[in-house]
C-alpha cells in the first residue's frame, strides 16, 4: 500500500520542535540540522557502543587477572585424603607428645628443687648442677627430633606431587632448612656444662626457629592443617622448661663449674 505524503509541514511536526526550537524557528535551516544532529546522535551512540564493549572486555580482563592472582596465592595441596580429612592431631600423637615434654617438665623443677642455699658444698648442689646440666642435653636431643619429624615426611615423599620440576627445590627446604636449628641445639648440649644459661638462650632460638619451619610447613600445604597448632603446643611447652632452667639458682650462683675432675 503506498503511503502518501502527509499534509502537515515537516518543520510544523511534533518530532521537529526540537530541532525547530534550536535554529530559531527557521524552517530553512531545520531539515539541515536535523540530519547533522541525527548523524552525531548515530556516532555518538557507535562510540558509546564501542566504550560499552571496551568496558565488558576490561571487566572480563580484571576478572580474569584477578582469578589468576587467587590462583597463583593458592598452593596445590597434594597431601593424602586422610591428611585433608583430619582437623586435629590423633589421640596416640598427644599422649606421645606428651610423654616427650616430661623429661624435660620435670628436669626443670627439679633443678629448682635440688638447690640448696649455696652453703652446703658437696650434695645436694652438685645433685642439681647435674640435673640442669642433663636436661640440656636433653632439650638439644628433643630439637632434633622435632627437626626428624620433617626429615621423615619427606623421606615418605608426603605431601609432595611424585614429579614436579620444583622437586629439588622441596628437598632443600625440607633436608637443609632444620638442620640450621638443629645446630642451635648441638651447639647448646656443648656448652651445657660451662655455660648453661648461654645454652638455654641457644635452645630456644633453635625451638623458635624449628617453629617457624612448620608454620611455613602448613602454609604451603606439605603438613596437615593441624600440624602447626601442634607443633606450636609443643615447643611453647618446651621455651617455657627452658626459661625455668635459665632463671634456676644453680645457674644464676654458681656460674662456670667443669664437670672435669683432677
Amino acid at each position: 500500500m503506498r503511503m502518501l505524503p502527509s499534509a502537515t509541514p515537516w518543520h510544523r511536526s511534533a518530532r521537529a520542535f526540537p530541532t525547530v526550537w534550536l535554529t530559531g524557528m527557521s524552517p530553512a535551516l531545520a531539515p539541515a540540522m536535523s540530519r547533522k544532529l541525527s548523524d552525531r546522535s548515530h556516532g555518538c551512540r557507535h562510540r558509546l557502543g564501542c566504550c560499552g564493549v571496551t568496558a565488558d572486555a576490561l571487566r572480563r580482563s580484571f576478572a580474569t587477572d584477578q582469578q589468576s592472582g587467587e590462583a597463583r596465592k593458592r598452593f596445590v595441596n597434594h597431601l593424602p585424603q586422610w591428611a585433608k580429612d583430619e582437623e586435629r592431631p590423633s589421640t596416640v600423637l598427644k599422649v606421645a607428645g606428651g610423654a616427650l615434654l616430661l623429661p624435660l617438665i620435670y628436669g626443670s623443677f627439679a633443678v629448682h628443687a635440688l638447690a640448696g642455699d649455696g652453703q652446703e658444698g658437696e650434695g645436694q648442689a652438685e645433685y642439681s648442677r647435674d640435673v640442669l646440666s642433663y636436661t640440656i642435653h636433653y632439650a638439644g636431643g628433643l630439637l632434633s627430633f622435632n627437626a626428624a619429624l620433617h626429615w621423615g615426611m619427606q623421606l615418605a615423599e608426603f605431601g609432595v606431587p611424585r614429579q614436579s620440576e620444583y622437586m629439588a627445590l622441596y628437598y632443600l627446604s625440607r633436608y637443609s632448612a632444620p638442620v640450621v636449628f638443629v645446630f642451635f641445639g648441638w651447639l647448646g648440649s656443648v656448652m651445657s656444662s660451662s655455660v648453661p644459661e648461654d645454652a638455654c638462650m641457644f635452645l630456644i632460638t633453635g625451638y623458635v626457629g624449628m617453629m617457624s619451619c612448620d608454620f611455613v610447613a602448613t602454609i604451603v600445604s606439605v603438613a596437615p592443617v593441624w600440624w602447626f597448632k601442634w607443633k606450636a603446643g609443643f615447643c611453647a611447652c618446651a621455651i617455657a622448661s627452658l626459661l625455668l632452667l635459665m632463671f634456676s639458682e644453680r645457674n644464676v650462683y654458681l656460674g662456670q663449674t667443669p664437670m672435669l675432675r683432677m
